[in-house]
Formats: structure tokens, sequence, C-alpha cells
């Protein structure tokens, strides 16, 4: 009676083979996390990518209920918001307001939990004027981003806009809307505006 040796090669073999499948796992693991914390940006960078309808410089139109003579009286004399993009201060600016050391001790303490976001500025689209002019036209695009929305609680969120150039005679100040607390706007970046807002087809019909 002979005792059978066990194949060591074999049992080497088995040994990598389910080591390359731990490691493939463990890589499929990672990566479905990455994409489920991501998911909003990643879905939203596919939709800007294949659906965005407008290339440089074509002619952006207010979507039409906003200016439609069918359109709620809600939306009479409403003004469209434009957004710029707030930023966090610096320790800098901090450093030059004129407010107690001890306030600008808070202000730096919470700098770290702020990200830039769109907010609306003091600039707005009127329809009214839109109407006047039988046009929903608004001005010509230049680029589509993916920025935050502030949900507050430092709680943020993702939303696409375009950059526009707008039409000054369409153009209305409103009451003047300064940067939220410890952030700057960078008055010479352009105009936002939110994409679900905008058309690539002028209105057929308007408010009188």
């Amino acid at each position: 009676m002979t005792n059978k040796t066990p194949d060591k090669s074999a049992k080497l073999k088995k040994t990598r083979w389910r080591t390359v499948v731990l490691i493939f796992a463990i890589l499929l693991i990672f990566i479905g996390g990455i994409y489920w914390y991501n998911r909003k940006y990643l879905n939203l960078y596919y939709i800007t990518t294949v659906y965005n309808p407008f290339k440089l410089n074509d002619k952006m139109y207010l979507n039409s209920f906003l200016v439609d003579k069918s359109s709620s009286k809600d939306f009479k004399q409403y003004n469209l918001s434009l957004y710029r993009m707030a930023r966090p201060l610096n320790s800098d600016e901090v450093d030059n307001m004129n407010i107690s050391l001890a306030d600008k001790a808070l202000i730096k303490q919470d700098l770290s939990s702020k990200k830039p976001y769109m907010e609306k500025c003091s600039w707005s689209i009127s329809t009214d004027s839109l109407c006047k002019l039988k046009s929903a036209f608004i001005g010509s695009y230049s680029e589509i981003k993916i920025a935050n929305i502030y949900l507050g609680k430092n709680q943020y969120g993702p939303g696409v806009f375009f950059i526009i150039h707008p039409m000054q005679k369409i153009l209305v100040k409103e009451n003047n809307n300064p940067p939220p607390s410890g952030y700057a706007f960078d008055n010479d970046l352009p105009f936002y505006i939110d994409a679900t807002e905008v058309s690539t087809k002028e209105s057929k019909t308007f408010r009188e």
C-alpha cells in the first residue's frame, strides 16, 4: 500500500486562481462604490455629453411656457434669475474684512466645509421684455457646466448650467444680491442659466 503525495503544483494553481478572483471581486466592489458615490455626477456627465443640444454661439431661447400667452398668470412680470459662481473666501479676504478678530476666526473655521456653488445674482431676464419684443431669444450659448447647488446645512447636489451671453436689453437688475456669508462672487466670470429653462426653439405665441 502506497501513500498518495498531494500535487503541490495543482494546489499552487488553485491558490493563485482564488487570489485572482478575490482581487477581481475587490476591484468590482471598489469601482461599484465609486460609481454609487458619484452616480449623480456621472449620470449628468453622460447626459450633457450625449444630449447637449447646443453648440458654440448657438441661439438660446427661453422655454415657451414662461412667455406663452397660455401660461398661467403667475408668470406675468416674472423675471428669470441668472447665476454666478459663488466661491468660498480665502484667508486674506477674511483678514481684510472690517469685523472683529473673533468673527474672523469663526469665518475661517467654517471655510473648510464650504464648496463653490451656483447662486442667484442680482441680474435677471425680464419675461415681460421678451413678450414685448415677441421673441424668446435671450442670448448665445458658450458652454455647459455641471456645478454644485446648495441644498442647505453644508449639503450640495449637482446641477446642469449653461454659460450664456445675454442680450442687454432684456436684463433687469433687481435687489442687490450680495454673496452668501463666507463667499464671494467672481464678477469677471460669466453668467449662467439653469439648463432646464432654455430651449433651442423660438416660441410661437406670447403674452400680451
